[in-house]
């Protein structure tokens, strides 16, 4: 799961912050050693009650359905069009951006009025995206409904005309090319842009792609609408499709009523471009630099800080993010609440991010920071003050039809880990101490970083380049 998965969910990512619902739960406290794991405080019964709702089926063309029977009047689906990430790095993205936002504009069924007024009057919500922004980001395309149950066919036929059948207009697109690229111009006037820029390069991209990445006026100005249809066409495939529902109907009448519509979209076998993505890496090479500077007349100074994270399949997920957790909190504490030394301290998975007018006494107290991390990842406390906050989430992801259906569709998709929500207290609860100590060993290194400000606060940069290289481990617990 990305760790960006669960930033609606918290004034920082991963659950940092206080959460906005309180539950009638008994909490408890337990001393954590190495052996020793956090209690949960939801019962097994329960999990396995709310994993009972969840079913996963096909329809008949392979389109995989993740549906959750839920007690509401209410229904949610979430429709994805999975964009490869090997299609996504040669700016099929960009077509993917403008696609959804011009697909719910009008149909070759519906005209602009007719469209508008069925979603207005069959659903609370029927919406596409990612709509065009300064991001060639986000490998898929996605389609939601919130709306009465009463409704569940209609908005089916709507939804089946929006994707299958979209009608990119010339007027529409124009309009979403001029706002697209004031938001370009915006964000690359921005300071944490560049920073994020200057980071991607460091860590993610050979030579030369993080242009392409990130500067995208030209591309845009070039995209027309046959550019979209014929894009378009080249994605419409069930074998890339899959639907989150959450409804109060059965899971085999869903399958039943999906098939009628969206069962007979083709299904077809399609290359991958993966042989032209290696002949790419072959021939391209990365940025070897640990740290890059970017002068600027500011009062402040930026910083960004990169690491290494475990990948989506890695089983120890759920230890991560209470590691993040756990980050976030004391890293807040040491540079803001001890030391005074900024007003933005950020603990993100993979990024530690910061402004200062002190650099030198800032990177300090980072470089301590993390040797205490990799020594002590609780600072001396018990797991139970960190847990806590994740079984309240717990709840409150269960607590509306549309938030369920984003849950369903974050953990079923890529990794089909649909047991991962229900008994996800479980999980957190068998997080050790030794598995944290391990990841912030493991991973808490091949530090690159970014810095923008102005010279006379910034100094010599070149002393970061091995400022926190700490010793290297190789295996798992």
């Amino acid at each position: 799961m990305s760790f960006g998965f669960f930033q609606k969910y918290a004034c920082a990512k991963y659950l940092i912050c206080t959460l906005w619902i309180s539950g009638a739960m008994t909490m408890l406290t337990a001393l954590a050693t190495d052996s020793l794991a956090a209690k949960p405080v939801v019962s097994e019964e329960y999990m396995n009650a709310t994993q009972e709702r969840i079913s996963r089926l096909f329809l008949k063309n392979g389109i995989s359905v993740t549906h959750y029977q839920n007690d509401s009047d209410m229904m949610a689906l979430i429709f994805d069009l999975d964009w490869s990430r090997d299609d996504y790095l040669y700016g099929w993205g960009l077509h993917r951006q403008f696609i959804a936002a011009l697909m719910t504009q009008q149909t070759q069924r519906f005209g602009r009025d007719e469209l508008a007024d069925k979603i207005t009057n069959i659903a609370q919500t029927i919406r596409c995206g990612p709509t065009p922004s300064c991001l060639n980001d986000n490998v898929h395309l996605t389609c939601s409904i919130y709306a009465p149950h009463k409704y569940l066919t209609e908005n089916l036929e709507v939804l089946h005309s929006i994707i299958t059948e979209p009608k990119f207009s010339s007027q529409d697109l124009e309009v979403r090319k001029k706002n697209a690229l004031l938001s370009i111009q915006s964000c690359a006037n921005k300071d944490r842009w560049q920073l994020n820029k200057s980071l991607h390069a460091l860590r993610f991209t050979p030579s030369g792609f993080n242009d392409y990445y990130y500067n995208l006026a030209a591309q845009v100005k070039r995209l027309t609408t046959d550019d979209l249809t014929k894009e378009y066409q080249k994605f419409l495939n069930a074998r890339r499709m899959n639907f989150a529902v959450v409804s109060p109907d059965k899971a085999t009448n869903i399958q039943k009523t999906l098939n009628k519509t969206f069962g007979s979209i083709p299904s077809w076998h399609y290359e991958s471009h993966i042989q032209y993505l290696e002949h790419f890496l072959k021939h391209s090479s990365y940025d070897q630099r640990r740290v890059v500077y970017h002068p600027k007349d500011l009062s402040n100074i930026f910083v960004k800080i990169s690491f290494s994270t475990p990948g989506g399949y890695s089983t120890h997920q759920e230890a991560w993010r209470l590691l993040m957790n756990v980050m976030y909190i004391n890293f807040f504490e040491q540079l803001r609440s001890h030391k005074g030394l900024s007003y933005a301290p950020s603990v993100s998975s993979g990024v530690i991010s910061f402004t200062t007018s002190k650099l030198k006494e800032s990177m300090d107290v980072v470089r301590d920071f993390i040797k205490s991390m990799r020594e002590d990842p609780l600072h001396g406390k018990g797991l139970q003050e960190y847990t806590n906050a994740f079984y309240t989430e717990y709840f409150r992801s269960q607590s509306n039809t549309f938030e369920i259906a984003q849950y369903l569709h974050g953990y079923s998709y890529p990794f089909y880990r649909i047991d991962t929500w229900s008994f996800f207290p479980k999980l957190i609860a068998e997080v050790d101490v030794k598995t944290l100590r391990f990841l912030a060993q493991y991973y808490l290194r091949n530090f690159k970083i970014a810095i923008l400000g102005p010279q006379k606060l910034v100094g010599d940069t070149s002393l970061y380049n091995d400022y926190f290289d700490p010793e290297v481990v190789v295996s798992y617990p």
